[in-house]
């Protein structure tokens, strides 16, 4: 299955094959379907505590990180975002979460990157800058055999 749609200024797809261990093994991918525009991505398992965020520029990777609660980093590529700095400083720690190698929960700053590069949040606490992404039609489409 795939969910695509186009907006005024986005494009949006969103496919389970998108979440890769290392995001930037998509710049292939994401460098033709984005014809030199940025793009950016969020990827998340909540069943496995997996979350990861790419953004690519001009094809190019520009930021990768992609993390797991009990692995802790998979990637880590590029200059960290002014909003995962709080993370890495231990300001969102899980108290009593033996279980997370990482200072934070990994679903918690890829739901802090959705609100930064999409205006939403799936997990946590919204704020007025945030949408209901439920409110959005996007079309789910399948491939036949």
């Amino acid at each position: 299955m795939v969910c695509a749609a186009s907006f005024p200024g986005v494009e949006v797809v969103c496919c389970r094959w998108l979440a890769q261990d290392r995001p930037s093994d998509l710049t292939g991918q994401i460098s033709r379907l984005a014809e030199g525009r940025n793009a950016y991505g969020v990827f998340m398992h909540s069943i496995t505590d997996y979350a990861g965020f790419a953004v690519w520029a001009k094809g190019s990777v520009v930021r990768s990180l992609s993390m797991s609660s009990e692995i802790g980093i998979l990637e880590d590529l590029g200059s960290q975002f002014a909003f995962e700095e709080p993370f890495w400083r231990g300001e969102y720690s899980v108290p009593g979460d033996e279980c997370c190698v990482l200072p934070f929960h990994p679903i918690d700053l890829a739901n802090e990157a959705l609100r930064e590069f999409f205006g939403f949040v799936l997990e946590g606490d919204w704020d007025d800058s945030c949408f209901d992404p439920e409110e959005v039609n996007v079309p789910v489409f399948r491939a036949w055999g």
